[in-house]
């Protein structure tokens, strides 16, 4: 939303309230009556919601994580399974490539990449995900510094620590950092 346009909400707010003792306190207030009002006025808010970008179908046989796949979902069979490069979980996209809050491990959150999205008709969505080993957080850019390991694990996106997808950054004078910045606090 542009900044005019949020600005003439809160004008608008400002002649209704009619109270001008505490301004930014009441308008504050409304704003965040309002926007409650709308997420829990919306049609399926709280339902997990999942869609799955299109994909190819493939046969369980030939995936190559399908470990991963076994360990997630115990009874599966030989079926067919579809591979997207993105799903969409109760509003939040999920692309390859994307980094996600995965575990904490003595105190230290624990990330990991995206490397497949798997659908299933009865199973819902995995992700395959290639750990990364926190080292420090780095307070020059406030985020966690993190290195590729050679782990893939399967996760369902409920058991994610935090559902907030995340990038990775290359910082330094020549990217040999990666960094992890966290929208919000994990722990």
């Amino acid at each position: 939303m542009r900044f005019e346009a949020k600005h003439q909400v809160f004008k608008s707010y400002t002649s209704a309230i009619n109270n001008f003792i505490n301004i930014p306190k009441s308008l504050s207030m409304r704003h965040q009556l309002h926007m409650c009002y709308q997420m829990l006025s919306r049609d399926k808010f709280l339902e997990d919601t999942v869609s799955v970008s299109s994909g190819t179908e493939m046969e369980v046989d030939s995936y190559s994580f399908m470990t991963c796949l076994l360990e997630l979902w115990p009874n599966f069979g030989d079926e067919t399974v579809i591979r997207s490069t993105s799903a969409t979980v109760s509003g939040s996209v999920y692309q390859l490539g994307c980094m996600v809050s995965y575990r904490i491990v003595d105190m230290v959150p624990q990330f990991g990449e995206l490397i497949d999205l798997v659908s299933h008709l009865e199973h819902g969505v995995a992700f395959v995900v290639q750990l990364y080993e926190t080292v420090c957080f780095n307070e020059l850019y406030h985020a966690f510094e993190v290195d590729a390991s050679e782990i893939i694990v399967g996760v369902l996106p409920g058991s994610l620590l935090d559902y907030h997808p995340l990038m990775k950054h290359r910082c330094g004078t020549s990217g040999e950092l990666t960094v992890v910045c966290p929208k919000y606090d994990l722990m």
